[in-house]
This record gives structure tokens, sequence and C-alpha cells, in this order.
């Protein structure tokens, strides 16, 4: 995660973002589903969670790159090779500041 970013680069991410957050929705549907059809193992493990924080855009920082870092350790050691049970995985993290009630 860069400390300073261009403009034109904020736009890229932010157009993407758009893009992106649709399409995510879908795979959030199409889980809940699907969701009977999978081993009672994944649906146990499987979901969405929230918490609502009060930080400093260096903390909110500081807390994505740890969670970037643990999400990106388990990407890169891979499932045992010899563990049938092994599917990918989609792992999804937004990180949003609100200021006023939350639309819930």
């Amino acid at each position: 995660m860069p400390g300073e970013r261009k403009m034109y680069q904020l736009a890229d991410e932010r157009a993407l973002e758009v893009r992106v957050h649709p399409l995510r929705l879908r795979l959030l549907d199409q889980w809940l589903a699907a969701e009977a059809d999978w081993d009672r193992s994944w649906v146990e493990v499987a979901g969405c969670s929230d918490d609502l924080l009060r930080l400093t855009p260096s903390q909110a920082a500081a807390m994505a790159q740890e969670i970037w870092t643990v999400v990106q350790r388990y990407r890169d050691a891979g499932p045992d090779t010899d563990d049938a049970t092994a599917e990918r995985v989609v792992w999804l993290q937004q990180l949003v500041p609100v200021r006023r009630e939350l639309p819930l």
C-alpha cells in the first residue's frame, strides 16, 4: 500500500472499485444460493462479518496492511497438496469510513 498516490491512480482505483463492487455482491449471492450443496465444514467457515471501529487514517492503513500480510501468507503457503478438502477461496475486504448513521 503506497503512502502517496497520484490523483490519476486514485481515479483509476475508484473506477475499478465501482465496476468490481457488483461482482462481489454477485459472488456472495451465488454462495448463498449454493451453500446447501457444500460440505458442512465449508459452510461453517464461510460468511461475512463486520465491526464498527473508531480509527485514525494511519491506524486504518496499518490494520489493512496487517490483514493483507496475513492473506498473502496464506496465499503463498497454499494448501496441503494431499488435502482433498482444499478449495479456491475468495477473500473480500472493505474498509470504509462513515460519518452518518449506518444505513442498516
